[in-house]
């Protein structure tokens, strides 16, 4: 992780050479002691490279004597050791300052947005909205008023619940939650019909209100009347019901799809490009010479990390890396059962959004063959409640016609 070498760059670390007949009790003196050695690599089995925190190097010396290990200092690695080698170049130093004291001013600023919480509204929406109270990137973060935002917000969008914004250095955490929607409101007061929105053959009548016009065994076609919202009484006077009704039918739902023979698939060579660019306070500092890519097709990958202190402050600095996957494309003849197979799982994923809520009783599989592809049609027997309650407005009804 980035931030873990800028720690380690920040502290500096030694690279030591070390020979001894007894390197490992050695190590696991030092792990016993908490020294933190990284980057082990054995040269032979009396002899190792390894890398400590220079901070703690003071700490092998009482262990390598107790095991007679000789230790060398191969390199030295970090900010403290950069201070030294300089410490005579005032003007590097009061630069160095003076880039501190501005990352420090700048932090005080926001600079990267992240929405989390969010399932049915969209990042997009949220931001948008955010952006309307001006909570955006680069604004000061001691004037903003979160309260406020807090109740415009949820004015502003019925479908949210709750928000919450911390603001951790530069990077602002935006948490929500979605409200959960009321049930659909069943209209009691109004008279409705009850028509079927689907054809199939009646296999459960539940009349609840209203006039049924169907039984059970009855087939019925899509926009046919089932449950009728008014009722003639003995005196010829039309009366006007809220229809309500559970309805199940066996209905038929076809889904095809057709598959050529021929498939275009690819895979990667392993070929691989990143191009790194370095973002301080927004501003983008590309950290490559050659902006074209030498794969004719590949797939890109954008990943963003935030710089940060312990996870905890964050810096207004963020590295992108945009990785390059070369992959080659080329064209294969399915089998026929590999046809089958695709065009079964092509249907099957989408009857599964489709049929949801209803009850599968069978499933039937007719196959085309084209020559050059195959169509595959599945119809499945369900049962479903087809009832859809129409309002019934008064330019609707019949005229009656007065008694005689």
């Amino acid at each position: 992780m980035i931030i873990f070498r800028l720690l380690r760059f920040f502290w500096g670390s030694v690279t030591v050479f070390a020979r001894s007949s007894f390197l490992e009790r050695f190590l696991n003196l030092c792990t016993h002691a908490g020294i933190k050695i990284y980057r082990v690599e054995r040269h032979s089995r009396e002899e190792m490279d390894f890398t400590v925190p220079a901070r703690q190097f003071k700490k092998l010396r009482p262990i390598a004597h107790r095991t007679k290990t000789r230790l060398r200092i191969t390199e030295k690695r970090g900010f403290p050791f950069l201070v030294r080698r300089y410490r005579k170049r005032y003007a590097l130093a009061a630069g160095v300052l003076l880039f501190l004291a501005a990352l420090a001013f700048m932090s005080c600023f926001i600079w990267s947005i992240d929405v989390s919480g969010n399932v049915e509204v969209s990042d997009e929406e949220i931001l948008a909205q955010l952006a309307e109270e001006g909570f955006v990137t680069g604004i000061y973060a001691g004037n903003l008023d979160l309260d406020t935002i807090y109740q415009n917000m949820l004015i502003k969008n019925d479908r949210l619940a709750w928000i919450a914004i911390n603001i951790k250095g530069s990077k602002a955490f935006v948490e929500v939650k979605e409200r959960v929607m009321a049930p659909e409101f069943v209209d009691r007061e109004n008279p409705y019909d009850i028509f079927a929105r689907s054809d199939g053959v009646i296999t459960a009548l539940e009349v609840y209100e209203g006039e049924p016009m169907v039984k059970v065994g009855d087939a019925v076609t899509k926009g046919q009347l089932l449950v009728a919202g008014t009722r003639t009484n003995q005196f010829g006077e039309m009366t006007l019901h809220a229809s309500e009704a559970k309805i199940l039918a066996q209905t038929a739902r076809s889904f095809k799809t057709t598959v050529p023979q021929i498939k275009q698939e690819e895979y990667y060579t392993g070929e691989v490009e990143k191009k790194r660019t370095l973002r301080i306070f927004g501003l983008p500092i590309k950290l490559f010479l050659n902006s074209g890519i030498s794969a004719a097709e590949y797939d890109k990958i954008t990943n963003e990390y935030d710089v940060s202190i312990g996870g905890q402050l964050y810096l207004p600095i963020q590295m992108e890396v945009v990785t390059y996957k070369e992959k080659e494309v080329f064209e294969r003849t399915l089998t026929r059962e590999e046809q089958l197979l695709e065009a079964r799982g092509k249907i099957g994923r989408f009857a599964e959004q489709k049929l949801r809520g209803m009850e599968v009783l069978d499933s039937h599989e007719s196959v085309v063959d084209n020559g050059d592809s195959i169509t595959v049609r599945i119809t499945y027997d369900c049962v479903e409640d087809i009832g859809e309650r129409v309002r019934i407005y008064p330019a609707d009804m019949p005229e009656q016609q007065p008694a005689a």
